[in-house]
């Protein structure tokens, strides 16, 4: 009987060339879209696309075979994320969630208004708006946001707040924005 000797297997015969793909892991776990996370593992060179749930190409910079800086591309949705080489493709076990946007680029309509009256606050990621308060004279007073749209919403001026300028925050889950310019009138 011939005796046969076996020779290991090199990974990257099985792999078209490359190094096998592995993605251990992402962080952070969650990030609003723009932001940077770092995905690790290994394999990593030779990735061609990183793609985020809801069909989502990611930008990304190689720093090493081991970690991947992934900008997190607008319109990504909370999910796995896939990563590919030409001939692999891995979709991470744990899920990405994407923060929503805080409240960005705002402005008010009319700039000066007296108590009771209705006023327009317009800007981006306005749907998820939480609180608006108005920083008057006499204290800070909270109003909760009518009509809201993704760029704009509806509120009206707390009859507590005293006259004089009146910087407004608009709170969302993701954070805050900040108007100044507003005036509250006497009554």
């Amino acid at each position: 009987m011939a005796s046969t000797t076996h020779q290991p297997v090199n990974p990257a015969d099985i792999f078209g060339g490359q190094a096998p793909l592995v993605v251990s892991g992402f962080n952070p776990q969650h990030a609003e879209t723009r932001a940077t996370i770092t995905i690790t593992g290994s394999g990593l060179l030779d990735v061609t696309h990183v793609r985020f749930q809801g069909g989502i190409d990611a930008t990304f910079t190689f720093a090493g075979d081991q970690e991947l800086i992934v900008t997190v591309p607008d319109g990504a949705q909370t999910g796995p994320i896939t990563v590919s080489t030409a001939t692999q493709q891995v979709t991470t076990k744990d899920v990405f969630f994407v923060d929503p946007p805080k409240p960005e680029d705002l402005a008010v309509n009319p700039t000066a208004a007296k108590p009771g009256d209705q006023i327009t606050i317009t800007g981006r990621h306005l749907a998820t708006v939480t609180v608006v308060t108005f920083q008057a004279s006499n204290g800070s007073f909270d109003a909760s946001p009518m009509a809201q749209m993704p760029k704009s919403l509806k509120v009206i001026v707390p009859s507590s707040a005293g006259p004089g300028p009146a910087p407004i925050v608009v709170k969302n889950p993701a954070g805050m924005g900040r108007i100044g310019g507003f005036r509250i009138k006497h009554h």
